[in-house]
């Protein structure tokens, strides 16, 4: 299942990385795992998304998500991007914290 996204705004201003934060309705029964839900870039290539669930179904699907995200858009409709939900969770990006100075 594929949702495209769309931005529209006042200006058709070009907005780079541009924290972005929207919710999507979700049939009954269509996913019950929000880590399978992944930002597809412009490019194909899956990008950095963090879930939200808000609501689910009274047999445990899920209804209403929120998601956030960084998206570079136009504002003159189509951006490129999509919600895709697929069989594999999405990774979790993880950067080492580094400690550095002390004695």
């Amino acid at each position: 299942m594929k949702v495209p996204l769309r931005a529209e705004s006042a200006e058709a201003v070009r907005r780079t990385a541009e924290p972005t934060t929207f919710g999507l309705p979700w049939p009954r029964g269509a996913v019950h795992d929000e880590h399978r839900f992944h930002l597809i870039g412009p490019d194909g290539t899956s990008e950095p998304l963090q879930t939200e669930v808000l609501d689910r179904w009274t047999e445990g699907s899920i209804r209403w998500c929120l998601f956030d995200a960084r998206m570079t858009t136009t504002g003159n409709g189509d951006t490129g991007y999509a919600i895709e939900v697929r069989d594999e969770p999405r990774g979790v990006a993880v950067t080492p914290l580094r400690v550095s100075g002390l004695k």
